[in-house]
């Protein structure tokens, strides 16, 4: 099969569409699928139908980007990625903050800080 995304799933979604319940193994081979866009039946190869050749270089596979360049490596961006493992201060306005959005009582509040300090303390 071969799977694409589905424009509307009420009418194009392949497993919605399958029937199966009140089916056994001896009555299995009744059961109709549905040939969909979503979910396209493999082809059988033969000589009308040949099996598709592979590229042998990637130069023979047609590029998907728009105006057809390929980035050099000048041309490409870096990133610089920094490593910073010192301890994240919250102030208590921030907590304040956490526990409102969480809807933490008081108490499961303490419970839930001195969770999560120890759980910053140990990723340091």
């Amino acid at each position: 099969m071969v799977w694409r995304e589905q424009k509307n799933h009420s009418v194009d979604c392949y497993f919605c569409l399958c029937n199966v319940k009140g089916y056994n193994s001896k009555w299995k081979q009744a059961i109709s699928y549905p040939n969909l866009q979503s979910a396209i039946r493999p082809i059988p190869h033969g000589t009308e139908i040949p099996v598709p050749k592979v590229p042998a270089t990637l130069e023979e596979v047609p590029s998907s980007d728009e105006d057809g360049a390929v980035p050099t490596a000048d041309e490409q961006l870096t990133f610089e990625f920094e490593d910073d493992r010192s301890p994240k201060l919250f102030c208590q306005g921030e907590l304040n903050d956490l526990v409102r959005d969480l809807n933490l009582p008081k108490n499961k509040a303490q419970k839930q800080e001195l969770t999560f300090a120890v759980s910053v303390f140990l990723l340091i």
